[in-house]
């Protein structure tokens, strides 16, 4: 399932996701990124998993890379995923100087219910 965002929340830069997660389940954004002197840019997807390990490049890291950000645990099964966009860019695109734009769309993957997903500038 594919949802993309309301013009006025693209440049969102911090998404909180409510969710209770199933087996396989991956929740992607998709964002445009941007080189240092804004002369190129592209979309990007980055699976958001919970978890603390290092992001790892899908492929080789040209179009996707899977991050982990620490769960919070809510009532009923629930985790909320919450995702610095600029930040988790910078660690994983930000290699090759890419910067983070703008916000595009959400992708969610396999069995998972979804409470909520929350868009706000930081």
């Amino acid at each position: 399932m594919d949802h993309r965002v309301k013009e006025t929340e693209t440049k969102s830069t911090y998404v909180e996701f409510i969710i209770k997660p199933g087996r396989g389940c991956v929740v992607y954004t998709m964002v445009q990124i941007v080189s240092k002197n804004t002369i190129q840019n592209k979309d990007v997807w980055l699976a958001v998993q919970p978890g603390t390990d290092e992001p790892k490049p899908f492929g080789q890291g040209k179009i996707e890379w899977t991050i982990y950000v620490p769960e919070s645990p809510m009532a009923g099964g629930w985790i909320k995923l919450g995702v610095d966009l600029p930040d988790q860019v910078e660690k994983t695109f930000g290699r090759e100087g890419w910067q983070f734009d703008h916000l595009k769309k959400f992708r969610i993957r396999g069995n998972l219910s979804i409470a909520e997903i929350r868009m706000h500038k930081t």
